[in-house]
């Protein structure tokens, strides 16, 4: 978060300044460390006078960068002049701690904008030609009535009534409104079970897919589409698999909206992820495992992952050409690293069989994580092994399988000399490394490795 605001604040300049230059080069790192990032974000404000930062929806950013954010934010009166402003939900402790003291604004839904906002659900509906203006203020009058200041309600119950298909329907439906946010998601996640089979399925792998996306950008509407029409052994590039954007909405009930201008699918709001993290072991029991062998199934049948690019601007094409390779390729390994079943560790093995294919994602998530050429060059990638594949994503059962067949060399390097173990170290995978070192030196030796402070992050 830190990095990413001394970004936009360097951005605003002409040229980035001598001093912030040579704190970066001086590094000599790839990827930021707090203590850098902070320094860089000090230097970048006394650039200014006055630096306004507005951090939106700050709740929603997860505790290991929230937390860490928020300290030294409350670190900086005094040293730098910044102005600060910050939307959240008001159940966030932390935030509120943080800011103790600071000028707060509730902000809630106003009446006026919710009969505008329900106004326009209708207009846009099928069934508004059937809805009399009297039974339209009916719907709009109730629903406001009930909204107790929250916006996500209403657009849920709207979404309820007009499903109904006759006037009389909506009109038991608006009846039987319910008032609590969570008894709204439970009747809302009701209805998408009640679909028809391959819909209710569709609604489902959609908030499966959304919910468990390994990634701080928000999956594309045709990134989903793609992954949805995986089918084992079968291209996903085949367009008669893949569902409509307006239909995974529709499946999931209002539950799930895309955003025009970025065609991002999302929920609607945190609630519905928080909600749905509750009932993950419910409704999607095997998620990582499925969504681990989607990924490879993807990465096994898709034509141009069979070879390394030679540059990067026929990778960037590939990733840019070719929808959901770039998830597919670069979070494989990360559900896959939460994933339980032995089938599924079956099919990693299978595919880190696969020299040019595993090369090739190797290739995509080096390249996609910002590397420096050497380390996505296609003889960089080429020369990884499934060792070297399998700790670069912390995959700690497969890395004990692949040791435990007493034919993986564990000392071999890829072509710029890093070892199994050095990836290990460097990535921060604390049990990855501690296995590879005992299979390298014996249990004693292993645990006198592992204290050693460069292989402890």
């Amino acid at each position: 978060m830190i990095g990413g605001l001394s970004r936009q604040i360097l951005s605003k300049g002409t040229d980035i300044p001598e001093r912030i230059t040579d704190i970066y080069e001086s590094a000599k790192i790839d990827e930021l460390e707090l203590s850098i990032a902070k320094t860089i974000f000090l230097t970048a404000c006394l650039e200014y006078s006055k630096v306004y930062l507005v951090l939106d929806a700050l709740d929603e950013c997860e505790d290991r960068y929230r937390k860490p954010a928020l300290k030294f934010m409350s670190s900086l009166n005094g040293r730098v002049d910044v102005r600060i402003l910050v939307t959240s939900r008001y159940h966030s402790v932390d935030i509120q701690s943080g800011f103790e003291g600071s000028p707060q604004l509730r902000i809630e839904a106003q009446n006026a904008d919710l009969r505008q906002y329900l106004s326009q659900r209708i207009d846009d509906d099928p069934a508004a030609a059937m809805i009399e203006d009297s039974s339209r203020l009916q719907i709009i009058e109730r629903i406001v009535s009930n909204a107790r200041g929250l916006f996500l309600l209403p657009a849920l119950q709207i979404q309820a009534v007009l499903d109904a298909p006759t006037v009389g329907e909506m009109e038991e439906a608006l009846e039987s409104l319910l008032s609590a946010l969570f008894e709204v998601f439970d009747n809302t996640l009701a209805q998408i079970l009640s679909l028809p089979g391959s819909r209710k399925q569709l609604g489902i792998k959609s908030l499966m897919w959304i919910l468990n996306a390994k990634t701080d950008r928000f999956l594309r509407a045709i990134d989903l589409r793609t992954a949805l029409a995986i089918r084992p052994g079968q291209s996903a590039t085949d367009g008669r698999l893949k569902p409509s954007t307006e239909m995974i909405v529709a499946c999931c009930k209002g539950l799930v909206t895309v955003d025009k201008a970025t065609t991002q699918l999302r929920f609607v709001h945190q609630a519905v992820r928080d909600y749905l993290h509750t009932l993950q072991a419910e409704l999607f029991p095997n998620s990582q495992d499925l969504l681990t062998g989607s990924c490879l199934e993807y990465l096994t049948t898709e034509p141009l992952v069979e070879n390394c690019s030679r540059d990067g601007e026929e990778l960037q094409k590939k990733i840019i050409d070719t929808l959901f390779l770039w998830y597919a390729a670069s979070c494989w390994g990360f559900h896959a690293r939460n994933a339980r079943n032995e089938s599924t560790f079956v099919r990693i093995l299978e595919f880190l069989d696969s020299h040019n294919r595993r090369s090739c994602a190797v290739q995509i998530w080096q390249y996609l994580r910002g590397r420096r050429q050497f380390y996505w060059s296609c003889e960089e990638s080429q020369s990884h092994n499934r060792l070297h594949v399998a700790v670069l994503f912390g995959l700690e059962q497969v890395t004990i399988k692949l040791l435990d067949t007493g034919n993986t060399d564990i000392d071999a390097t890829t072509s710029i000399g890093t070892t199994a173990l050095m990836k290990a170290c460097s990535e921060g995978y604390a049990q990855v490394h501690k296995a590879a070192v005992r299979e390298r030196s014996g249990s004693r030796e292993a645990e006198l490795e592992w204290h050693k402070p460069s292989c402890r992050r």
